[in-house]
């Protein structure tokens, strides 16, 4: 199998969807939260697409999974041939999705865990005041840190859905931190209408 062609083929289709569309490459970066620089090496056969990200792209030029690792549109008769070629082992996806949550899981158990023993054990250390004051505070540093990577973790797990044009998306790190949200639902605009609104979180993990 001679990848660059293949690589090739699928640049030309995702370069062919996006005119379709009247989208420039610095478009399309911007609503994948990527790079100009990207959308170029990936048209030109040169940049590999992660798995999380295709689906994103699929999403947003129309196309599905399969269409795209063919490189062109595919008639409905001849789907069933498509998909048993290139079939996407969604075992994977799901694999990582349970990986990450087991990772973000256990961050957040081992800072519990600290500041459980900081909060049990400072009392009984015969130190200065000043020293107790500080392992407290390097502690809720630490927790408050490694808020970072388990929302990291999350926003990598699944996708959000507007409400306005029920489009699905990955937000940004720092929109995903920053929005309002509810046990489901998160506060953001949408990259597609650029409307804001509580978007449902879809985990990667329903994937069919």
């Amino acid at each position: 199998m001679d990848c660059i062609k293949i690589g090739k083929i699928i640049g030309r289709f995702i370069a062919e969807k996006r005119r379709e569309m009247h989208l420039t490459e610095q478009e399309l970066a911007n609503m994948l939260h990527l790079s100009e620089k990207t959308i170029l090496e990936w048209e030109s056969g040169q940049g590999c697409l992660d798995i999380f990200i295709a689906f994103e792209l699929c999403n947003i030029l129309g196309i599905t999974i399969n269409e795209l690792l063919c490189g062109k549109k595919i008639e409905s008769y001849p789907l069933v041939t498509h998909t048993a070629e290139n079939k996407v082992d969604i075992f994977y996806v799901k694999q990582d999705y349970t990986i990450k949550k087991w990772a973000a899981i256990c961050i957040i158990i081992l800072n519990i865990f600290l500041l459980g023993i900081a909060t049990v054990m400072i009392p009984y250390i015969n130190v200065p005041i000043w020293i107790k004051i500080t392992i407290v505070v390097v502690t809720l540093l630490l927790l408050f840190i490694s808020i970072i990577p388990v929302c990291a973790l999350t926003n990598s797990m699944g996708r959000f859905q507007c409400k306005h044009c029920e489009y699905k998306f990955t937000p940004k790190l720092a929109a995903f931190i920053c929005g309002i949200h509810t046990w489901k639902k998160r506060y953001l605009k949408c990259p597609l209408c650029q409307k804001k609104s509580f978007c449902k979180f879809e985990s990667y993990k329903k994937t069919k």
